[in-house]
């Protein structure tokens, strides 16, 4: 597999972890072992199962941490709609984050096709 660096779908969730991180910088305090670090986990797990993937001899292994990657997208996804109906985020920084986070996934799902 190639250098996990040159993929754009890890390129873009490691501008989406900056964003991530930033935003939850402004939820509360009393957050910050709930929602804070569900959602810096996530993201953070989401690029990481990328590189693991890319380091995996067989395709199977490969696939199987594509597909935990997209299941990290998938709940950071649930965590970004948990915030916006607490008021955390507004529905323009929700919209960015969920514009940003659909590509990732979009590109994750273009990966998993093409390695089948």
């Amino acid at each position: 597999m190639q250098d996990f660096r040159n993929l754009k779908v890890w390129q873009a969730n490691r501008q989406l972890t900056v964003l991530i991180y930033r935003a939850t910088a402004d939820f509360p305090s009393d957050e910050r072992f709930g929602l804070i670090s569900q959602m810096r986990r996530a993201v953070i797990r989401i690029g990481a199962c990328i590189a693991e993937g890319c380091g995996r001899r067989t395709i199977k292994d490969t696939g199987h941490f594509f597909q935990m990657s997209f299941s990290s997208a998938t709940e950071l996804l649930h965590h970004l709609i948990t915030s916006l109906d607490l008021q955390y985020l507004s529905q323009d920084r929700f919209d960015e984050l969920d514009g940003k986070l659909l590509e990732i996934r979009k590109m994750l799902t273009s990966l998993m096709k093409r390695l089948k």
